[in-house]
């Protein structure tokens, strides 16, 4: 493609890239200095598009690619590549590797322990090639992240808190290890008054628990050790 290639051309002379490519021993150095640099927040730019973390964050060297994608008709899967063949001058352009479909969930904050984190929006982002196959094929995922939204919204006024959970997993254990209510309650007195006090304790927070369904089995995530 005679007419992509001098698009190519003209978008390394831009950027000031040799036609045959940063040299390879100089490449370290010259990534680097895009994140010295940083003048763009990717994330934001590409709403957490497939692969947008691995585009140095400079609003010139992206305002490029995407010009160059759109002349060419190209999503966004293209950004990638198209970066690795201006930097590199391979000799073909590799089509992107991605599948076409992937789910793209918001979370509450990634840094809270697993028990805690919660998906509180769930979408399938999807490609103008996208079929129902490249869906089904990334449905174990969707599922994956199907398991950390609750069933209903929770209430700030009345947040489940995770001392909450492991105290009434405990309660299970000792019901389990044929403690009775009474037993229980004397076991823990700064706690507990009275047998009733256990029971509507447990009961109250299995209510709570079926609608946040905050016992249930949590798969790891991508992220997760």
């Amino acid at each position: 493609m005679p007419r992509f290639q001098a698009a190519v051309s003209d978008v390394r002379k831009r950027l000031g890239i040799p036609e045959t490519g940063i040299p390879y021993d100089e490449r370290a150095e010259w990534f680097a200095d895009f994140y010295r640099n940083a003048d763009e927040d990717t994330a934001k730019r590409y709403g957490g598009a497939y692969g947008y973390e691995l585009l140095p964050p400079n609003k010139e060297l992206l305002d490029e690619l995407d010009n160059l994608r759109l002349e060419f008709n190209l999503d966004p899967r293209w950004l990638h590549p198209l970066f690795n063949y201006i930097f590199s001058a391979d000799k073909s352009l590799e089509p992107p590797s991605q599948k076409s479909a992937w789910p793209s969930p918001r979370m509450n904050d990634v840094r809270l322990p697993k028990e805690q984190q919660r998906v509180t929006s769930l979408s399938i982002r999807i490609e103008k090639d996208t079929t129902i196959h490249d869906i089904e094929d990334i449905w174990d995922d969707i599922r994956k992240y199907q398991a950390y939204m609750d069933a209903d919204i929770p209430s700030r006024r009345d947040p489940i808190q995770l001392e909450t959970v492991d105290r009434y997993r405990n309660i299970i254990k000792l019901r389990a290890d044929g403690l009775k209510y009474q037993e229980i309650a004397e076991k823990y007195p700064d706690k507990f008054n009275s047998a009733e006090d256990v029971r509507s304790f447990k009961n109250k927070q299995e209510a709570r628990f079926k609608k946040r369904t905050s016992l249930r089995h949590l798969p790891s995530l991508w992220w997760h050790k």
